[in-house]
């Protein structure tokens, strides 16, 4: 998958600003700081980012094709200052962006932050590139012109492709916590073992591939909801699933867990948000 932004630094004063005649924006002001780092914790899922403009709503999307894990972000309407998509046409608009790009772009400190007003996207379908533009009080202080790329989204096929089954845990991030107070790389897999009245948590270690002598036990009855039809095992990676509730912390800190049909089973995600919808799924293995 191709993927290249231009970074271009600019001095140029509103009135300078590209006409929106023909095109939709996307305005962000008070979410900014979230989105900023919404978008560096995506970008260890995959080696590239996808943007979709979707009407009301804004899709950041990751996929990995050698292992089928995949994420999906939805920015709802109220997470935006102002959204005009009245000259959209009807397909979506969607552009590509590399992971290290993303970062360097969206990693900004937060003296830098302080300074910025709002972030505008801008989407024009007669144009090969996206224009995301950060003004500060009286001027441009950076803009930044994303590639669209014409390419497959598998992302929409492969949700319609999942059904609930095995398992399905609703719960409160709180009653993980403990689990990732610990070095992220010193672990490779999390193992949960589901069982009527407990699920007992274990991890494998990245350097001897064993199994730790972490062992950290949850009753059932602390989750929202606790569903299965048999006692099982599940692993998948700690790492990704680490960052996975680091994103969620910064939602509703509830999240829904289950094992679904598909290539990545594991479908994790963000539970009553009303700003943004955080889905992912992940490959496992089950017992």
């Amino acid at each position: 998958m191709d993927t290249s932004s231009t970074p271009m630094i600019s001095n140029s004063s509103e009135e300078k600003k590209i006409s929106t005649d023909k095109n939709g924006k996307y305005i962000v002001s008070q979410n900014l700081e979230y989105l900023c780092r919404i978008i560096q914790d995506l970008s260890y899922f995959s080696s590239s980012i996808i943007f979709i403009a979707k009407g009301d709503q804004f899709l950041l999307c990751t996929y990995n094709p050698s292992s089928s894990l995949f994420s999906k972000t939805t920015l709802q309407r109220k997470f935006f200052t102002l959204i005009d998509t009245t000259f959209l046409p009807d397909e979506d608009s969607q552009c590509c962006i590399s992971s290290e790009s993303a970062n360097l772009v969206f990693k900004i400190p937060r003296e830098t932050l302080d300074d910025i007003n709002y972030l505008r996207i801008d989407i024009d379908s007669s144009k090969d590139f996206i224009d995301i533009m950060f003004f500060g009080p009286s001027q441009v202080i950076e803009a930044i012109k994303i590639d669209q790329i014409t390419f497959i989204n598998p992302i929409d096929n492969y949700l319609s492709c999942h059904d609930r089954g095995e398992f399905f845990i609703v719960s409160s991030l709180d009653i993980w916590e403990n689990l990732f107070k610990r070095q992220h790389h010193a672990f490779s897999q999390v193992i949960l073992s589901l069982k009527n009245e407990v699920i007992v948590i274990k991890l494998r270690e990245q350097n001897t591939g064993k199994i730790s002598n972490f062992c950290m036990e949850i009753n059932t009855n602390n989750f929202i909801q606790y569903n299965k039809e048999k006692e099982s095992t599940i692993s998948f990676s700690y790492g990704e699933f680490a960052k996975a509730c680091k994103i969620i912390s910064k939602l509703s800190r509830v999240f829904a867990l289950e094992y679904v049909s598909g290539e990545a089973p594991l479908k994790m995600t963000g539970y009553q948000s009303e700003l943004v919808d955080f889905e992912i799924f992940f490959p496992c293995n089950i017992e």
